[in-house]
């Protein structure tokens, strides 16, 4: 939508500041997931079952306005209805790291 206010009068504008966030892509945004080790991801603040089958793999979802869809390389395996209207904003998976000494580490040691 254009900016209804001339070029020449916009420093005049009181409070007013440039957009910080971008536009969204129109299309739909495909990201990356891996699945817990319980089966399931989230994906915008929703939380999908994917299945104990899938669990430590990493999965592609492809987020469209109305639903997502999961796929495994090229193996559909699930299509969920969306029912949040949040942006998704992480697109990378990222698997576990294995130490020097060949264990797993999953996070911070408490």
């Amino acid at each position: 939508m254009p900016c209804p206010a001339p070029p020449a009068g916009r420093h005049k504008l009181r409070g007013a500041r440039r957009a910080l966030v971008p536009a969204r892509p129109a299309g739909p945004v495909t990201v990356a997931r891996r699945v817990s080790g319980r089966g399931s991801i989230m994906v915008a603040k929703q939380k999908i079952h994917v299945g104990m089958i899938h669990a430590s793999k990493t999965v592609t979802v492809t987020g469209d306005s109305d639903h997502f869809t999961i796929t495994d390389g090229e193996e559909a395996i699930a299509v969920v209805p969306r029912t949040t209207a949040r942006e998704i904003n992480r697109y990378k998976a990222y698997a576990t790291q294995r130490s020097r000494s060949g264990e797993q580490h999953f996070g911070p040691r408490r």
